[in-house]
C-alpha cells in the first residue's frame, strides 16, 4: 500500500452567526477536515455549510467528536465510564452524517478532539471506546489516529480503515 500525505484541518468551530477561524480559506488548500459535531463547538446549521462547502470544494469530511465541553472548547480531560464515551462518539458521528446526507456527501473519517484525542492516544480504553462508536455507526469510517498511539493499535483490533497522523510542527523520533 502506497503513503499518502493528506493535509487536514479541523473547522466548523463557530456558532450560528459567529464563525471561528476563516473555514472557507482553509478549505482550499486542504484535502480533508474534521468538522466538530457540537460538543466542543459547532451546531447543525455550521455543520451543513462546511459541509457544502468542502463539497463544492472536493475535499473530504470527518467527524471530530469532543467532550461536552463548550466553555473550555474540548481541551478539559473529562474522566468518563466507556462505555458512555463510545454512545457519546457514536451520538456526534450520527450528528455530522445527518448534517452531511442534507449537503449530499458522505463521511469519511472520525478524528477525535483535543482533551479526548490526548487521552485515546495513551488510554486503550479510550481508544477502544472510539472505535467501537466508529464501527456501530459505520464501519468504512477511518480512524484518524496519532501513530503509534493506543487509537491505532484500536483500530488495527478492530479492523477499522486506519490513517495515521502526524503533525508538521513536532519532532518524531521513529
Amino acid at each position: 500500500m502506497a503513503t499518502r500525505i493528506n493535509i487536514n484541518a479541523d473547522m466548523g468551530e463557530g456558532f450560528g452567526l459567529y464563525d471561528i477561524g476563516d473555514d472557507t480559506a482553509i478549505l482550499g488548500i486542504v484535502s480533508s477536515v474534521n468538522v466538530a459535531c457540537g460538543f466542543h463547538a459547532g451546531d447543525p446549521g455550521v455543520m451543513r455549510d462546511v459541509c457544502l462547502r468542502a463539497k463544492a470544494l472536493g475535499v473530504s469530511i470527518g467527524a471530530h467528536p469532543g467532550f461536552n465541553d463548550l466553555w473550555g472548547f474540548g481541551r478539559r480531560r473529562i474522566d468518563m465510564n466507556p462505555d458512555d464515551l463510545e454512545y457519546m462518539v457514536a451520538y456526534q458521528i450520527g450528528a455530522l452524517k445527518a448534517m452531511a446526507a442534507y449537503a449530499g456527501v458522505d463521511v469519511t473519517h472520525v478524528k477525535p478532539h483535543g482533551a479526548l484525542n490526548n487521552m485515546a492516544a495513551e488510554r486503550e480504553d479510550y481508544a477502544m471506546a472510539i472505535g467501537r462508536g466508529i464501527r456501530t455507526v459505520d464501519p468504512t469510517l477511518a480512524y484518524l489516529a496519532l501513530a503509534g498511539s493506543a487509537m491505532e493499535r484500536a483500530a488495527v483490533e478492530l479492523d477499522l480503515p486506519l490513517c495515521r497522523e502526524a503533525f508538521i510542527d513536532r519532532e518524531y523520533t521513529s
